[in-house]
């Protein structure tokens, strides 16, 4: 939508000024308010007329059509009035707090954004806490945050926000306490998480149940609180136009899943039951045919115990460097593992490479410099 400039408007409004925002301190339960500030431009007469929108108690106004009436029957708490100024044809409003209180200061208010109570961390987990913070009557200068009674920290500057590294496993209740710019402070509600530790199975395989690999694929599936994050990684490199999808396999479902990084795709499930089985595969859909991977049984909660996933680290690695040319360095790679199958991650400054071989056998990565 495009607005042009075409002329001037052929009249004037008022212009409404309600005056600023009143402070009253008990036992007083009078004030003045001020809309003389309030004018017709051009000149002509205007008539008042204020009216309250909010507040404790119903205002008693000695004269609500004047320009700077006196009110009553003021209670702890905050009113709003709105000012309503006319010249007979055209009209203007604008609208003004009066703020009572024992001590002549109204506290912040805050309340904790994130994360949600009972939001479910895994050890490590950077875990950053971020407020609403606000002052009626002045600014907020200094928001601290706490585990329990613990200090964990503070910000001075809005958005207030902190993150926690390091929070031990277990379950914590976090509070923040804002300070306004008089001393005046508030504290949130305070919300529940937990931390657990990492629970997470692994496995490589080239097994199908459809097509077949040329490499194979790793797959993990990993327990934060009641979720569990599947991940399957496609180690084949002579694949184009990969997608892929995950398979639960009773009842039956397809869900695509999302690229993370080249190669890699995940979804995270929630709504599970520690101790629960189960069993979901992949199927990777790629230019001219598709490959799905054997179906996978895992344990919610489990780090590989119960389930069908590889727990054995792989022995016995070695490394070596092949033939060497301008161009290009063969690595040659070997381990031995329980599962049948190895994976090795290699990395040339801030590039990763992947392949997978059989367990004892002799790999080869041909590197291009």
């Amino acid at each position: 939508m495009t607005f042009t400039y075409k002329e001037a408007l052929s009249f004037v409004p008022p212009v409404a000024v309600a005056g600023e925002n009143i402070s009253v301190v008990l036992p007083n339960t009078t004030t003045t308010l001020n809309g003389s500030e309030s004018n017709d431009p051009e000149g002509q007469p205007i008539t008042y007329k204020w009216e309250q929108i909010y507040g404790p108690s119903i205002i008693s106004f000695n004269d609500n059509t004047s320009a700077s009436p006196n009110v009553s029957n003021l209670l702890e708490g905050v009113y709003k009035l709105k000012l309503t100024v006319s010249d007979g044809v055209y009209n203007d409003s604008d609208e003004v707090l009066i703020i009572v209180s024992a001590s002549g200061n109204l506290s912040p208010t805050i309340s904790i954004s994130s994360p949600n109570n009972g939001t479910a961390f895994k050890e490590g987990e950077a875990i950053t806490i971020s407020t609403v913070a606000s002052d009626l009557d002045g600014t907020v200068s200094l928001v601290e945050f706490f585990n329990g009674t613990t200090k964990l920290g503070e910000d001075i500057t809005a958005p207030f926000s902190f993150e926690w590294n390091g929070a031990a496993i277990g379950n914590h209740e976090i509070t923040a306490i804002a300070t306004d710019n008089n001393g005046a402070t508030s504290t949130s509600q305070a919300i529940s998480i937990a931390v657990s530790e990492e629970k997470i199975c692994t496995e490589v395989s080239s097994d199908a149940q459809q097509g077949g690999f040329s490499q194979g694929y790793e797959v993990s599936f990993e327990t934060v609180g009641t979720s569990v994050t599947i991940t399957f990684k496609l180690l084949d490199t002579d694949k184009n136009g990969v997608v892929a999808y995950l398979w639960k396999q009773s009842p039956f479902s397809e869900t695509q899943l999302n690229e993370v990084s080249a190669l890699t795709f995940t979804k995270t499930i929630s709504g599970f039951t520690a101790g629960e089985t189960i069993s979901y595969a992949c199927k990777f859909a790629y230019a001219g045919g598709l490959s799905a991977t054997k179906y996978f049984s895992y344990v919610v909660g489990s780090s590989c115990s119960g389930s069908s996933s590889d727990v054995t680290d792989p022995t016995n690695f070695s490394a070596s460097v092949g033939a060497i040319t301008s161009s290009s360095i063969e690595l040659l790679l070997n381990a031995t593992d329980d599962s049948g199958k190895v994976s090795y991650d290699i990395t040339f400054g801030s590039s990763l490479e992947s392949i997978s071989g059989d367990s004892g056998i002799q790999s080869l990565l041909l590197s291009i410099i």
